[in-house]
């Protein structure tokens, strides 16, 4: 069964990492991430069980400790690399396992089979690219509510103590009046 929106639970709705990495996501997913994690769905992402670990050299961090994502996903970040030095880019895609890809922040691709992409967005990448995007203000926009409910409390609480001292103040005063009462 599908959601009750009606929106079958498409991956990009479970992902969470930092500002800054969106053209790197999009990039290598594209409208993959369109794609369900409810198996029902015609195109959906399944669990995995692997134990082919992937390794990839220093200073290539694994997207799998970049992005928090639901189990589906784990195999697929394991095997992409987020890549900021691209000197020996060569080198280092020659050495790549099967499966594995190079991404770098901009969104170029370099593929363990050899394809090469320099990160120019077609409409797809286009259209997730503006998802990632507009899904990360909505998540802030939810962050600053919750924040704003939490000052609101505090702040409460806070007039309630002023109050609760006020009345305290008034009650010794009144207390310290009666010896001469």
């Amino acid at each position: 069964p599908s959601s009750s929106q009606g929106n079958n639970n498409p991956i990009i709705d479970y992902l969470d990492f930092e500002d800054g990495y969106e053209k790197a996501v999009a990039a290598v997913f594209s409208d993959e991430l369109i794609a369900s994690i409810n198996e029902e769905q015609a195109s959906h992402w399944r669990v995995l069980t692997y134990d082919q670990s992937s390794v990839f050299s220093d200073g290539i961090k694994k997207f799998s400790n970049l992005i928090k994502a639901p189990e589906n996903l784990k195999k697929k970040l394991d095997f992409v690399g987020l890549i900021e030095n691209k000197s020996n880019i060569m080198q280092l895609q020659e050495g790549l396992l099967p499966g594995q890809i190079l991404v770098s922040l901009e969104g170029e691709i370099w593929r363990w089979d050899g394809y090469v992409s320099k990160g120019k967005q077609n409409s797809s990448t286009k259209a997730v690219l503006e998802q990632l995007k507009n899904r990360r203000i909505k998540q802030l926009s939810i962050e600053e509510k919750q924040w704003q409910d939490i000052f609101d409390k505090a702040k409460k609480t806070l007039d309630e103590l002023k109050e609760r001292e006020n009345n305290s103040i008034n009650a010794l005063a009144n207390l310290r009046s009666v010896p001469q009462n």
